[in-house]
């Protein structure tokens, strides 16, 4: 029992790491390198304005894809159930349904599904996010 308790522990913090990454990488795709803390403030100032809260956006980030970001954006408590969504068969699972991931590319957000309508997101990148997310919120997967 101690042995696959350790293997899990191990996954996990691997699985973390990997999700932490997903938002923190340098140059890719021939684009300089960003200041990304700098590009998560704005995404949530453009949120705070859009949704009209002063609350404190918090932005999690669960894939970036050059200019496009996939977060949860959240700020005062949106009460609600469990929440999910399949895309183009990848599904994703949710703690609460006000919270659900979103896209942002040149100052506009989106939904998954409307992301991948557009061609912003492919499946390949929905796939990303949906390990990403899985490595923040495994126990939503089981």
């Amino acid at each position: 029992m101690k042995k696959s308790q350790l293997f899990l522990t191990v996954l996990l913090i691997i699985c973390f790491s990997f999700s932490i990454s997903a938002c923190n990488r340098g140059e890719q795709d021939g684009q300089a390198e960003f200041d990304d803390r700098s590009v998560h403030e704005k995404i949530g100032d453009e949120w705070k304005e859009r949704v009209k809260t002063e609350d404190k956006v918090i932005v999690e980030c669960y894939g970036e894809f050059g200019d496009v970001h996939v977060v949860i954006l959240k700020h005062d408590l949106v009460p609600g159930e469990e929440g999910e969504e399949t895309v183009d068969g990848v599904e994703f699972r949710y703690n609460y349904a006000g919270y659900p991931l979103r896209v942002w590319k040149d100052h506009e957000f989106y939904s998954l599904q409307e992301a991948f309508d557009a061609g912003i997101l492919t499946h390949e990148n929905l796939v990303t996010v949906r390990d990403n997310h899985i490595a923040e919120h495994v126990f939503m997967y089981k």
